[in-house]
């Protein structure tokens, strides 16, 4: 018999604690965060933007246990470089300077397509 499973994916976009405006803080932010969440935890197209993955579960309590302690983990990394994760894929605020792609070779790759169409 297969037992079905389910994981979660969320974004987050870093905002700062004062302007609210979003900041190119993710490299910090996943370099604190990393110590708990390991590869749970990874950038985004902009150096603004977080992702978060869950395990694979068959357990709904264990995934809503597993999300919460991810969560409070990125809160307290974020926290510690004065910025907050707001649930939300885009940007509500603008800036208040130039969003930076991350530094992956998909993304950079990326960036560049866009640029040239």
């Amino acid at each position: 018999m297969n037992v079905l499973t389910m994981g979660v994916e969320e974004e987050f976009m870093l905002v700062d604690h004062v302007t609210r405006a979003p900041v190119n803080r993710a490299p910090q932010v996943i370099d604190r965060a990393s110590r708990d969440l390991g590869g749970q935890l990874q950038s985004e197209f902009f150096n603004a933007q977080i992702e978060t993955g869950t395990r694979a579960t068959s357990c709904r309590t264990s995934l809503r246990d597993e999300l919460s302690w991810m969560r409070g983990a990125v809160a307290a990394a974020a926290r510690n470089e004065r910025c907050a994760p707001v649930a939300c894929g885009t940007p509500v605020l603008p800036p208040e300077e130039q969003l930076t792609v991350a530094n992956t070779e998909r993304y950079r790759r990326m960036a560049r397509r866009a640029t040239r169409s």
